[in-house]
């Protein structure tokens, strides 16, 4: 266990299934030690194990070495890497024995489709910027969503990057389907009516998925784009905005997500070749709408220190709220990525000035 020594304001909290390493992107671990240091500030990674605990110390340029020399923090900013590893008995019964001791565990799960999308209708100023969804666990609950539902998706509720994520639309008496696996685009054909729920029938559907209507959104010389905004706490406890991007998908593919061929852009850029002069406004209602979003996600739990809201833009530039990322990773757009740092220190000090 930690030893009685420094005392940090806080800590990066990852989770392994072995002492002997610790979980997360290391290279994410140390842009935050770095930000931590620039402002004067120590800064230890606290890995949960089925051993107990350790600790890994040293610089953004070093190799993080362990060292169980240190006392817990305050705070602990949640990085665990997988949903596998926040659900395991050692980790829960570790983290709530924290929690009763007075440490706040900040971002304190991933969020689930499901859930997301019941925060997000509970609210009357967010939902009508939320398109119409429902939970289903089979295959008949799928088949009476399409009776009148033309286009839409199949998010599995714990999905990642847009992996299995189902497209199917219907043109012309026959249905398009398609799912985006990782790093490819697989096309089930043209289906008649009987063709489509026998495949609906015969595929093994493995977790609970949302079905979500597909919104008319706008398109960026034919593609679609998503806007990526990414937000922290500020010194009141008050979400605000620290940066947004644009992700623009490839012709033919279902979700915006680098990895399966979307490509960033600037923000400006595409909102002013999309909206023109009303470009600055919708920007301004997308900021706004984000906000929202995210103190409606931290107001139904716990603590939170920063979330991602993406979303896309009807023809006439209103929002439509498609996700929320509980542990995201690192802007590409090197001046947000930058500033995310820094303002997630400040974030975390503040949390800690108040215990």
């Amino acid at each position: 266990m930690i030893k009685g020594g420094q005392r940090e304001p806080f800590g990066i909290l990852t989770a392994s299934r072995s002492a002997e390493i610790f979980g997360g992107n290391v290279a994410n671990f140390k842009r935050i030690i770095k930000a931590a240091n620039k402002q004067g500030i120590s800064c230890s990674i606290y890995n949960v194990c089925p051993q107990g605990m350790t600790v890994y110390t040293g610089s953004s340029t070093e190799k993080l070495v362990r060292t169980d020399d240190r006392e817990l923090p305050k705070v602990l900013y949640n990085r665990i890497p997988t949903r596998e590893l926040e659900n395991k008995s050692y980790v829960r019964d570790m983290l709530n024995q924290w929690e009763q001791q007075g440490h706040v565990i900040t971002n304190p799960h991933f969020l689930r489709k499901d859930h997301l999308s019941q925060i997000w209708h509970s609210h009357p100023e967010l939902v009508s910027y939320v398109p119409e969804s429902r939970i289903v666990e089979n295959a008949t609950d799928i088949l009476q969503f399409a009776e009148h539902t033309s286009t839409f998706y199949v998010k599995p509720i714990a999905g990642k990057a847009g992996v299995g994520i189902l497209h199917v639309a219907l043109q012309d008496q026959h249905y398009e389907v398609v799912e985006q696996q990782k790093g490819k685009r697989v096309s089930y054909g043209t289906l008649t009516q009987r063709q489509f729920e026998q495949w609906v029938n015969h595929r093994k559907w493995k977790c609970r998925y949302l079905l979500q209507e597909e919104a008319p959104v706008k398109l960026y010389h034919g593609r679609r784009f998503d806007l990526r905004l990414l937000l922290h706490k500020d010194s009141l406890k008050k979400f605000d905005i620290t940066g947004m991007g644009v992700r623009v998908g490839s012709v033919s593919g279902i979700t915006t997500h680098v990895p399966n061929g979307g490509v960033i852009a600037k923000p400006q850029k595409v909102l002013y070749s999309v909206f023109g002069s009303r470009a600055k406004r919708v920007e301004q209602t997308a900021r706004l709408v984000a906000i929202d979003a995210a103190e409606a996600i931290s107001n139904f739990s716990k603590t939170w220190t920063e979330l991602s809201i993406d979303m896309g833009l009807l023809q006439d530039g209103t929002p439509v709220l498609f996700e929320a990322n509980a542990k995201p990773m690192k802007f590409d757009e090197l001046a947000i990525e930058t500033a995310a740092k820094d303002r997630l220190v400040q974030c975390l000090l503040h949390l800690g000035s108040d215990r």
